[in-house]
């Protein structure tokens, strides 16, 4: 991308170049004061007669706005129920053992579960998910 180069050409009277001038060399010069243009003073206008208002309507009342309802606060979502009670009988090490009969036949399909389930492995795996994987490695034939 090539730089853009803008020039400007700017007009000053003399009392302002030798203002800056002063500003950006340091040196003050005391600018010799211009002689003042006489400007031409305007006509005084003469003030337009303005009609005389008719008369005015009565106030149009507004109507009041209904005064406002609270808000309705939302009801909080109801929380999904487990499908079954989680069962304190399932374990690590009984998961572990039903794993290790359907590993050989299923091994893909566990192993996508466990990524479902977000663990690498079942020794890994949280306490809460032990229900679902239970069931899972019972559905597989």
């Amino acid at each position: 991308m090539e730089p853009i180069q803008i020039n400007v050409t700017v007009k000053l009277d003399d009392a302002t170049q030798a203002f800056l001038s002063s500003l950006f060399h340091g040196t003050a010069q005391p600018a010799a004061a211009p002689a003042p243009v006489e400007q031409p003073k305007p006509a005084p206008a003469k003030p337009a007669e303005q009609p005389k208002p008719a008369a005015t309507p009565a106030p149009v009342e507004q109507p009041k706005p209904a005064p406002a309802k609270p808000a309705e606060q939302p009801k909080p979502a109801e929380q999904p129920k487990p499908a079954a009670p989680a069962q304190s009988s399932i374990t690590i090490d009984s998961l572990r053992e039903l794993a290790m009969t359907k590993m050989n036949a299923h091994r893909v399909e566990i192993k996508q579960k466990l990524t479902e389930l977000g663990t690498p492995s079942i020794t890994k795996l949280d306490a809460s998910k032990y229900q679902e994987m239970f069931e899972f490695l019972k559905g597989l034939e």
